[in-house]
């Protein structure tokens, strides 16, 4: 996360609207936050965390956090953050709290909006911190924003809760496995159960099963070959009395068939004489009765006609007329309608006089009003013009007292560095007196023991040489007292007449007297005792010794570095000395150049106000002299259109003819407007009057003559259809005499409406039925003459047949069960075959997953994975911590992953993390956070890194803020931006951008740059 820009106002101390703009602090790599105790250091970094995650760590929800965060002398609370997230995106959050006007005490929070910079600007959206950073509050106030007194929280850290920690940070949950194994065993589990209850349906199934199958399935074919073979000798018997049976059987149906035709016959022939009779009367008629239909009712068609007409020419006739009256009426007014037009157009002129006469008056008195504002206005232009001229003697006269803005910078930098040079050739000289003081003190440790740097290995060598060989010694004495010792126990037990132990006589004459010597051999081990006691005393003087001889020399390089150092130094600050150059100031006196300094800050502060004076003064003056410029033009515009008012008075009386303009003296131009328009309407509606009613007239004409047209045409027509019909009637008439029958039996027959195609077809069809059944009985009767059929005989053998088919059928039913049964058992047999198979790596599988389900158990592989981070995380640390700590300390992770300290000054050993002081603590707590903050930005792989510290470093000595100090600044090399917050002065001075925090009693806490 990069913060961008912060907007605030009514946070803690904060009343007024607060900017902070980051870029241009990050822009060095390491910026500060300085201020005195209570300015509000620290609530610039709880602004950006409360408006981030709406938390911080001084307050909880239950503390009436909105209220305390609150300040007392606001209403309102608006916090607006800007910034950059791991993938270089740039984001926006806005938060707000409110205090209710009617009761103090009650503070509500409104809403918190995320935003999205997109091309078409800021696009809010629905998301949350820790989805935009992937980092929750907790880790963020651990990895980038540390709050005040919490920095060392990750070094003193539990081994769970750090687990914890590296396993969100780092996404580890992905190593914990162990839900997944369980769900792989578990769907394992019930593979494997699926499979089993799979099995246990083939559990019958069998090679050998299926080959007993194929021997039954052999038995019953050869049973049914046997069978069906006397089977084929019964059915063909069975067909051919079949076929016989079947054509008597189609005899006696078709000659009762043919016996029904024969009753139909009389009829047909009846049906064949009306047709006939219908075909002849409607061939003859039918085309004189259609004509004579088709006639009447075109006559009585035109007839309605000719009466539609008569009316149409009735009403447009009226029309006409009505029409004609009304241009009558209107035409005497229409003559004279270019006169009224032209009265109408001089209303115009009148009116037109009347507002240029009006408008000349008013632009005549604006021009009074703007002549006298633009003289005052030219009084104040040469005021302004004599107090510029005073004020620029002024700036001329002051200039004279200031020195050179460079050469004040370049002698303040000398100061400077004069300053700084000493100040470090001082903590140098202090560090080689406690060196020297401390090799001093070593070196009398030593003597104290009696040895030197240069012969303590020689000496211990010797003094441990000299108790061996005492050791062996004594040890030699022990050896003989003890054989001795056991030979006087030997002696003691021999007694005449049983075996002697060693050589197994039962004889003893010379029996060998030796005295106890139990005692000696307890003198002889308590000097042994005291020998090894003395051994290992020497071996402790020898490793102490030897960490004083490593410690001495560590110091002894140490000096010799600083000693060069100094050196180093002092020829700088000679070198430095020789840069002083400035005749007007002491190189021995920074007060008086100090005083002088100020003196002319102060002289080109005035200047700079005079001229600031100046320049606002000319800006005045050149705004005056424009706008008074302006307002002559102004002015003579008005001038012009007074001119041209009064001229178009004159020209628009002049175009009056008809009209009077005195006679309108008394008429206002609302009254002069209505007349005019009065007038227009009356003189636009008979215009258009008539020419609506000249258009109808023409348009009338013609449609009436039109329509006597057309009633002598339909007139005419009438009467010559109705002669036609007279010659179809007496066509008719000649007809049916010819043919000896009335007209009302022709209509009778023609009204019948036979279909002469299909009765034909249907009485031809009938005769060909019949032709045709009569041959068949013939050949059927010609074929069966001479054959003999017993119905007796039939039946026999058609049972004979059926319980053949029988038993034939159900012993090929039952080969073909056998033979789907073989064939099920082979499927099954496959399957079963798979499906052991399948049992087979299920059960493997299950045996590895429950070893992985151990292994996992309890997050037993995130804390693995989180033991290795956390030593990578170490070692990263111990980096710039065995650098700080000059070589003295490093961090290491013991076997439960709690941190320890591995002292170098007290052989290497380790010890708690506890022991350590607070400087110490801090230089362990940043390491381990700078190592933490570049994991992360390993992870994320993102060009730059920002780390806020909330600490004031005062529990560390003047070496280490040094070392600390470059340690942060060269962390810009590796593209991290440093943000610290500290009352420290010295820092301060170090740090080339930072925000000062200061706090006034009216105002609150102000921010204030400096670069």
């Amino acid at each position: 996360m990069i913060p961008l820009k912060l907007t605030f106002q009514g946070l803690y101390s904060y009343q007024e609207k607060q900017v902070i703009d980051f870029e241009q602090l990050t822009s060095a790599g390491i910026f500060g936050i300085f201020g005195n105790t209570g300015s509000g250091k620290s609530a610039i970094l709880e602004a950006i965390s409360y408006a981030l995650y709406g938390e911080i760590e001084r307050l909880h929800q239950r503390e009436k956090r909105a209220y305390n965060m609150l300040n007392l002398r606001s209403d309102k609370c608006e916090l607006d953050f800007e910034f950059l997230n791991f993938k270089n995106e740039k984001y926006r959050v806005t938060r707000s709290f409110r205090r209710n006007s009617r009761n103090y005490n009650e503070v509500t929070s409104g809403d918190t909006i995320f935003y999205k910079y997109e091309s078409q600007g800021w696009v809010p959206i629905q998301s949350s911190a820790e989805e935009i950073l992937n980092i929750s509050y907790s880790n963020f106030k651990r990895t980038i924003i540390i709050p005040q007194g919490q920095f060392k929280e990750f070094l003193e850290l539990g081994a769970t809760d750090r687990t914890r920690m590296l396993e969100e940070i780092f996404q580890l949950s992905r190593f914990d496995l162990y839900g997944k194994a369980t769900q792989l065993g578990n769907e394992t589990t019930e593979q494997l159960n699926r499979v089993e209850g799979e099995l246990k349906a083939y559990e019958k199934v069998s090679k050998e099963g299926i080959a007993e199958q194929k021997e039954e399935y052999e038995k019953e074919n050869i049973a049914y070959e046997t069978r069906k073979q006397g089977f084929e000798k019964v059915e063909t018997q069975y067909q051919q009395l079949k076929r016989v049976k079947e054509s008597f059987d189609l005899l006696a149906k078709e000659k009762s068939q043919f016996k029904q035709m024969e009753t139909l016959k009389q009829g047909m022939e009846e049906l064949e004489k009306r047709v006939n009779e219908f075909e002849k009367i409607s061939s003859t008629f039918n085309p004189l009765l259609k004509e004579r239909v088709d006639l009447k009712t075109n006559i009585s068609k035109r007839n309605k006609e000719l009466d539609e007409e008569k009316a149409s020419h009735e009403a447009i006739e009226k029309k006409l007329n009505k029409q004609e009256e009304l241009l009558v009426k209107i035409q005497p007014y229409f003559e004279k309608l270019n006169e009224y037009r032209k009265e109408e157009t001089e209303y115009k002129y009148v009116m037109n006089a009347k507002q240029a006469s009006a408008t000349a008056l008013k632009i005549k008195k604006e021009i009074e009003v703007q002549s006298e504002a633009l003289k005052k206005r030219k009084m104040e232009i040469d005021s302004l013009a004599q107090l510029i001229k005073s004020k620029e003697e002024q700036v001329i006269g002051k200039k004279k007292g200031v020195i050179d803005s460079s050469i004040l910078m370049n002698v303040s930098n000398w100061f400077l560095k004069n300053r700084s040079l000493k100040e470090d050739l001082g903590k140098i000289e202090d560090r080689l007196n406690d060196e020297t003081e401390r090799i001093d003190q070593l070196l009398d440790e030593l003597k104290g023991i009696g040895v030197t740097v240069e012969n303590y290995e020689d000496f211990f060598s010797e003094k441990l040489e000299q108790l061996k060989i005492q050791q062996e010694k004594a040890q030699k004495r022990k050896d003989d007292l003890t054989l001795q010792q056991k030979l006087a126990d030997y002696s003691h037990a021999l007694h005449n007449g049983e075996p002697c132990p060693l050589c197994g006589s039962e004889e003893h004459p010379n029996v060998v007297q030796v005295e106890d010597v139990s005692q000696n051999i307890a003198t002889v081990e308590r000097e042994i005792k005291l020998l090894q006691n003395r051994e290992a005393e020497l071996q402790k003087q020898r490793n102490n010794a030897g960490k004083l001889a490593a410690t001495i020399s560590t110091n002894q390089q140490q000096k010799a570095t600083d000693e060069k150092e100094l050196a180093e130094l002092k020829a700088q600050l000679h070198k430095h000395a020789e840069y002083f150059v400035w005749t007007d100031f002491d190189k021995d006196n920074f007060e008086e150049f100090e005083t002088k300094r100020q003196e002319s800050e102060s002289i080109s502060k005035q200047i700079a106000t005079l001229e600031q004076e100046v320049v606002e003064s000319r800006k005045k003056l050149e705004n005056l002299q424009k706008r008074v410029e302006s307002e002559e033009q102004g002015l003579n515009t008005f001038r012009i259109k007074q001119s041209e008012a009064e001229t178009a008075v004159e020209i628009n009386k002049q175009n009056l003819t008809v009209l009077n303009f005195d006679d309108f003296d008394d008429f206002s131009p609302e009254q002069i407007e209505e007349k005019a328009k009065s007038l227009k309407q009356k003189n636009d509606r008979i215009e258009q009057e008539h020419k609506e009613i000249t258009e109808s007239i023409s348009t009338l004409k013609p449609k009436l003559s039109a329509k006597e047209a057309s009633i002598e045409a339909i007139t005419k027509q009438i009467e010559e259809e109705g002669e036609k019909l007279e010659e179809v009637e007496q066509s008719i008439n000649r007809e049916c005499e010819k043919l000896g029958i009335s007209q009302e039996r022709v209509l009778e027959a023609v009204a019948q409406s036979i279909d002469i195609p299909a009765e034909r077809k249907k009485i031809q069809d009938f005769k060909f039925d019949y032709m045709t059944l009569k041959n068949k009985i013939e050949g059927l009767e010609k074929e069966l003459a001479e054959v003999e059929f017993s119905q007796e005989n039939y039946a026999k053998v058609e049972k004979e047949y059926q319980v053949g088919k029988e038993v034939l059928d159900q012993l090929n039913e039952k080969l073909i069960g056998l033979r789907n049964e073989i064939a099920r058992w082979e499927s099954e047999l496959l399957k079963k075959e798979e499906l052991l198979k399948i049992h087979t790596e299920l059960s493997n599988r299950s045996e590895i997953i429950k070893v992985l389900k151990q292994l996992f158990t309890a997050k037993g592989f995130v804390n693995y994975i989180s033991g290795i981070y956390l030593r990578q995380l170490c070692d990263q640390a111990n980096v710039r911590f065995h650098r700080i700590t000059r070589n003295n300390l490093s961090l290491q992770v013991n076997e439960v992953n709690n941190f320890e300290i591995i002292d170098y000054l007290n052989g290497g050993n380790s010890r708690s993390v506890k022991t350590l002081s607070g400087g110490q603590t801090f230089q362990a707590s940043l390491s381990l956070a700078l190592a933490l903050a570049d994991s992360v930005q390993a992870k994320s792989k993102t060009t730059n890194n920002f780390f806020f510290i909330d600490e004031g470093f005062g529990t560390q000595d003047p070496d280490s803020v040094n070392l600390i100090f470059e340690t942060l600044r060269n962390l810009n090399r590796e593209n991290k931006i440093v943000g610290i917050i500290s009352h420290v002065d010295e820092l301060k001075e170090r740090i080339p951008s930072s925000l000062v925090v200061t706090k006034d009693d009216e105002k609150g806490s102000m921010v204030r740059p400096t670069f």
